[in-house]
């Protein structure tokens, strides 16, 4: 029990940091994950040790390793940057199993599916502060979604048949669905046009961190630089500052993402003190 405290408060106060980092920075510090990593990884060896039993290591460790596969997927993909994949694996190495609170599968995946629930919910907050922080802009890009998805907008309220009969028939769990989807489909078009008028700007290649979305090509003379999905390595930010310096590239295209590791804090402390948000909606729908 003073385990599952300790690495509960390590596990807290990373996230805190890597908060504060990325609400202020847009990045954490590698320091903080690799810390909160080595905390698991080793505090686990040690519990191992004095309990002369293998299997606390032998989760912190399989926990960090699928969170690690977990994380680079989402990387890879771009939805995710590398410190928060990073704070993922330090997630799993401290928080294999705890017994500060029941849930209905593994614990990691709890904190991921809370994490998940809250980064939607707090990315839409954020989309919807940036839509009136500029307002103009965001409104000149949400008439041009809408005037490219007419179809689709038209079509929409054909969905709302899904839970009206959902409801009629006492599928509660579907109906619900059914509403989502319907209100999912405004939401995605005041997302990107939130992302085409309030989430690109121009930065200056000496100020470009690893991780950082290039939104366009870069072509100079004989230097070519395209875009990742999992973001600049450093070998290629080196290569942008040496054009700098040569006086031969002033500024670079960057989209800037909204902060997730707010939600990696808001849905470890849910996990800690409420359990899994998704069990508990379910279940209550079921009552």
């Amino acid at each position: 029990m003073i385990a599952d405290y300790f690495f509960a408060s390590i596990a807290i106060l990373g996230a805190l940091i890597g908060t504060a980092t990325d609400l202020k920075n847009r990045w954490v510090p590698d320091w903080v994950n690799y810390f909160m990593i080595s905390v698991g990884l080793g505090g686990h060896a040690i519990v191992s040790f004095l309990q002369t039993s293998p299997w606390p290591l032998i989760y912190s460790a399989v926990a960090a390793g699928i969170f690690l596969a977990a994380g680079v997927g989402l990387v890879y993909t771009g939805l995710w940057g590398g410190g928060d994949a990073k704070m993922l694996v330090g997630f799993g190495a401290l928080l294999p199993t705890t017994s500060l609170v029941q849930t209905p599968w593994p614990f990691p995946l709890t904190v991921l599916l809370n994490a998940f629930i809250f980064g939607a919910v707090l990315g839409i907050l954020g989309a919807l502060y940036l839509a009136f922080k500029n307002k103009e802009a965001f409104l000149k890009e949400f008439k041009k979604e809408l005037k490219e998805n007419k179809l689709v907008l038209f079509a929409s309220p054909a969905i709302l048949i899904l839970p009206v009969v959902s409801f009629y028939l006492g599928i509660n769990l579907v109906g619900l669905i059914g509403i989502l989807l319907f209100l999912f489909i405004p939401l995605v078009f005041v997302l990107k046009a939130v992302e085409r008028a309030c989430m690109f700007k121009f930065i200056s290649p000496s100020t470009l961190v690893e991780g950082d979305w290039i939104a366009q090509n870069v072509n100079v003379g004989k230097y070519s630089y395209i875009p990742s999905r999992s973001g600049i390595e450093l070998n290629d930010i080196k290569d942008l500052q040496k054009l700098e310096k040569l006086g031969k590239l002033k500024q670079v295209k960057v989209k800037e993402g909204l902060p997730y590791i707010p939600a990696f804090l808001v849905g470890l402390l849910v996990s800690l003190f409420f359990g899994d948000m998704m069990f508990i909606v379910i279940r209550a729908i079921f009552a």
